[in-house]
């Protein structure tokens, strides 16, 4: 079998299942991985906070409302980095309970572990001020909490299904046609 006749095996027409699958497989680990994550996982930053703004970042206009998308943005004193919760609900929740001044700890994914997952690294997983929680990481564990099985299920049927259109073609292509063709002049 020579370099170019394996080139045009491989990327047929149904490659783009094994692409999909390959996408859908990656965000079951990224549900997987954020699901067991716990709070000791995280990387802590602690400071005090010098910046504390909440700007639009998307707005889509639905049929019957728009949707807001929000983002909110922390600055400690002690890290260059700008953290980051972005919802489309409203930040009355927090922003009532932290304020300029107030030292807190951020709690984010570490780097090494950042490409799993939905969130980036320098979104906001946990926060805490003193001894009060005010972000919990684990309302964001219970709203993912065994949805990881979806995309894995439909990640393995497209697998399946790419493999059984490989298997035919490999079929096809490699002399299972004639094969079957000289069974039928035999008989």
């Amino acid at each position: 079998m020579t370099k170019s006749r394996l080139f045009q095996l491989i990327f047929i027409k149904e490659t783009g299942i094994l692409i999909i699958a390959i996408i859908v497989l990656w965000l079951a680990i990224g549900l997987l991985v954020d699901f067991n994550y716990s709070v000791e996982n995280l990387k802590g930053y602690y400071g005090s906070i010098v910046r504390l703004d909440s700007i639009l970042t998307i707005t889509k206009d639905k049929p019957l409302y728009k949707e807001i998308t929000k983002e909110l943005q922390l600055k400690l004193d002690s890290y260059s980095k700008v953290f980051t919760l972005s919802t489309t609900r409203d930040f009355g929740y927090i922003t009532s309970k932290i304020y300029v001044g107030d030292y807190v700890t951020i709690y984010t994914k570490p780097k090494l572990w950042g490409i799993f997952g939905l969130k980036k690294g320098s979104d906001i997983n946990h926060l805490t001020k003193a001894e009060d929680i005010i972000i919990d990481y684990k309302d964001y564990k219970t709203s993912i909490a065994g949805l990881y099985l979806l995309p894995l299920l439909f990640a393995i049927i497209l697998f399946f299904v790419y493999i059984t259109k490989l298997r035919k073609r490999i079929w096809w292509e490699f002399g299972g046609f004639e094969r079957y063709q000289e069974k039928i002049k035999v008989q």
